[in-house]
């Protein structure tokens, strides 16, 4: 179906009193709002401005096309954005620009099956991550994605987490020519959730890989004050803390689950293996940032408490949840009861050393600088459940070792002694 026809019908639609939820049809179902997306098979690709477009047929480059557009961020900073426009005048917080299609959804936009008694982990099996799209005529099913009536975004969380997310593309890209989410040449697709909320609060961040396409999710939590809690100690505390996209170590951490999803075979299950995997997103993290406060800017009402972590100095805050300083040494974990997050600071302390030296428990460390930490960091990841077996703590030193010996042998020195000064084993205890 011609455009002309689908001009005219819109204007007979608007004559008896608008669009409404009335279908305007072409090859395939256009809603007033959203952009026209069909079945892969029913695309043709068409270039506008050097943005590849997925059309359906009749439909030209300029009914949908890639505009730029700004907002402003959590710190009132303006970003550039890049947008798609559709034949009603709509703007979309959905990048195509590049080889990771980037769409931006708030919580609150996404419809009355989210609500506070559904697990935010429902958003992504629903939030349509992969190619098949749901159907937008369905509240229940909508992506909640951001839309604005001009090239200006209004939604500072939004805007903060989309940079974020483009600057941990580009740190990848630059430092290990690692290209998009997946490295694997195709277009891949990352869904960007901002304000995630129970009731009034929710204090986490999440990243869930979609499970029918080359898709990830990333769910920022829109931060806020807790009830009052209560830790396996016994001590009580109230959470505090900011939103959750505002936190630059928060979402390099997710976004590095997703680097070192893709890089690793970690099949296995154990709470080391559950550990060592929150433990590399943290060195990924500290990389990239050039910060060891990973998850800065939640705290509770006791001093040093922290949901955050410190792989400088970890014992100098408390964890909220175990009562308990954070560990940095291996037999720290022998009679404590930690979360799986924060038993990996126990390594996240080794590539402290590692990359920054120090004495530490009878070691005296060289740092080798964040430039060759963060190549092992990679390289031995990379290994993980491939040429090293991933059981635990200590096969993440065999891959260091390993990555150390394969590349880098003037490091293996620095690196034993990190993880000796760390108690971590040379070889699984599990």
């Amino acid at each position: 179906m011609k455009k002309n026809f689908l001009v005219s019908i819109f204007a007979t639609l608007l004559l008896i009193g608008g669009i409404g939820t009335t279908t305007v049809k072409a090859t395939s179902a256009l809603n007033e709002g959203d952009i026209p997306l069909v079945e892969p098979s029913k695309l043709n690709k068409v270039k506008n401005n050097n943005v590849t477009k997925d059309l359906p047929d009749g439909i030209t480059e300029n009914d949908v096309v890639g505009v730029i557009g700004t907002g402003k961020d959590m710190y009132g900073n303006d970003v550039q954005l890049n947008l798609s426009k559709d034949l009603f005048g709509n703007y979309y917080f959905d990048d195509q620009t590049n080889n990771t299609r980037i769409q931006v959804s708030n919580y609150k936009n996404m419809g009355s099956l989210y609500t506070k008694d559904n697990q935010v982990s429902l958003i992504f099996q629903l939030f349509g991550v992969s190619d098949a799209y749901p159907d937008l005529n369905d509240s229940n099913k909508k992506r909640g994605l951001v839309i604005s009536k001009s090239t200006t975004v209004n939604d500072p969380s939004a805007v903060e987490l989309y940079k974020k997310a483009k600057e941990s593309l580009k740190y990848y890209k630059d430092t290990f020519n690692y290209k998009g989410t997946h490295n694997n040449g195709k277009k891949n697709r990352l869904a960007l959730v901002v304000d995630a909320s129970n009731e009034n609060n929710w204090f986490n961040a999440q990243m869930v890989p979609s499970v029918v396409d080359e898709g990830t999710a990333i769910i920022t939590g829109i931060g806020g004050e807790t009830s009052e809690q209560t830790s396996s100690s016994g001590e009580k505390w109230i959470g505090y803390g900011e939103n959750f996209a505002k936190s630059e170590t928060t979402v390099a951490h997710e976004y590095a689950h997703i680097i070192a999803k893709n890089l690793m075979n970690d099949n296995a299950s154990n709470n080391e293996v559950s550990a060592g995997k929150e433990a590399i997103a943290d060195m990924f993290a500290a990389s990239q940032t050039r910060k060891w406060n990973v998850m800065d800017g939640t705290h509770t009402n006791k001093e040093n408490w922290e949901i955050g972590r410190d792989l400088a100095d970890p014992s100098s805050h408390i964890d909220a949840f175990s009562g308990l300083p954070f560990p940095d040494k291996y037999s720290d974990l022998a009679n404590a009861n930690y979360d799986p997050h924060n038993m990996g600071t126990v390594v996240g302390k080794a590539y402290y050393l590692l990359t920054e030296g120090e004495k530490f428990n009878g070691y005296d460390v060289k740092g080798i600088g964040f430039k060759n930490s963060e190549q092992l960091l990679y390289k031995a990841v990379s290994y993980l459940g491939h040429e090293v077996p991933y059981t635990g703590f200590s096969s993440i030193r065999q891959a260091f070792e390993k990555a150390a010996a394969d590349n880098y042998p003037e490091y293996i020195q620095n690196i034993q002694d990190a993880f000796n000064a760390t108690e971590i084993p040379s070889s699984s205890n599990n």
